[in-house]
């Protein structure tokens, strides 16, 4: 054993004591290497990619295909949203998690290698967050979760495309339709992007109103293809099916 060995082994045991691994949903202390308690991982309700439909990202026994016609040629959500997902999510994003970024990722990136085999990205990019949304976090979430997909996937990352107003009523508090109005005003692109496929990617897809309206604007900015990634999916909310204008 080397001398640097010996003298760092006492400190990285200390620190083990002090500052336990523990599980990204219910907090409980787990061994080094692990994610998520033996309970959890059994629990935690993923989107079948057996059943998944790649244009919405949901199950297809609850697809939104016939609630909406996207922007964006596919998508893949690794979670439903709902019981310790959304947990651990929500730990992520408002208790300064960010850390749980790499777990993540990891699984949106297994996702988007499997599921788009054979498309070749050009870049990754994220739905920008609102500068009140990063002051509140202290970081930001979705750019964080990109870069790291990037990074696993040996393909640049590009920000600065799409910017976000911030004057914008809040999605978490409109319905349905207002969702998809507030989102169109919301995105913007302010400079030019000739990619021929772009992953876009969002911590959550809802109403997929957000991804549509950045879609949208990334095709306006020369953008050929958009997918999308997002680490929890809502399902359908809508029953009548809806057209987009150009």
């Amino acid at each position: 054993m080397r001398f640097d060995e010996i003298v760092l082994f006492p400190f990285d045991a200390l620190k083990i004591a002090l500052f336990p691994k523990k599980c990204i949903c219910c907090g409980e202390i787990i061994d080094e290497g692990e994610d998520m308690c033996y309970i959890c991982q059994n629990n935690i309700e993923l989107i079948n990619p057996k059943k998944r439909c790649k244009f919405c990202g949901n199950e297809k026994d609850n697809c939104s295909c016939k609630t909406r016609v996207y922007y964006f040629k596919n998508i893949v959500c690794v979670y439903k949203n709902t019981g310790l997902a959304r947990q651990a999510l929500y730990r992520f994003k408002l208790s300064k998690k960010s850390h749980y970024a790499e777990y993540f990722a990891d699984k949106m990136a297994h996702c988007v290698m499997t599921e788009f085999k054979g498309i070749k990205f050009s870049a990754v990019t994220c739905v920008p967050s609102s500068l009140h949304s990063k002051l509140l976090r202290g970081f930001d979430h979705s750019k964080l979760l990109a870069q790291i997909i990037a990074e696993k996937m040996k393909i640049p990352f590009v920000d600065g495309i799409l910017k976000s107003r911030h004057f914008v009523k809040s999605q978490h508090k409109s319905d349905f339709s207002s969702r998809f109005e507030n989102a169109k005003s919301k995105y913007y692109f302010v400079k030019k992007a000739k990619y021929k496929n772009i992953l876009l990617v969002d911590d959550i897809k809802t109403t997929g109103a957000s991804l549509d309206s950045c879609a949208r604007q990334l095709l306006l900015a020369g953008v050929e293809n958009v997918y999308c990634a997002t680490v929890l999916s809502s399902g359908a909310r809508k029953k009548k099916v809806e057209k987009i204008q150009s």
